[in-house]
């Protein structure tokens, strides 16, 4: 009777220890389900978050770019203009020069015509 009532505590106290790590196991697996749903809301929030950043970013430097390649066509347009106005006052000097060389050989054949009749 001793051996039965021991067997019936025993097999009480393995329920009971039985029962509390069923209980335990229960509320670990709701909070490692709460973890990884908390996971997933992460994940899906900074994913969202990344997609935005990359999407802001990419407006940005195609926006810059277009700002660069406007500047780079202006740049070029003005290096054109001052390559014709070179040009252009580099063609007046030279005309001045010619007119002046013009001048200086008259001037100089008019003296050899007065020393030769001196």
């Amino acid at each position: 009777m001793q051996v039965e009532k021991f067997q019936e505590e025993v097999k009480t106290e393995d329920d009971e220890q039985i029962a509390r790590l069923m209980k335990e196991q229960e509320h670990q697996n709701l909070e490692i389900s709460a973890l990884k749903e908390e996971l997933e809301t992460t994940k899906i929030a900074y994913e969202v978050q990344r997609s935005q950043l990359e999407k802001d970013a990419k407006e940005e430097l195609e926006q810059k770019c277009e700002e660069y390649e406007h500047q780079l066509e202006e740049l070029r347009n003005k290096v054109k203009e001052l390559e014709v106005s070179s040009d252009s006052k580099d063609q007046k000097w030279n005309m001045k020069m010619n007119r002046f060389l013009t001048v200086i050989t008259f001037q100089f054949s008019s003296l050899q015509v007065h020393l030769q009749m001196c």
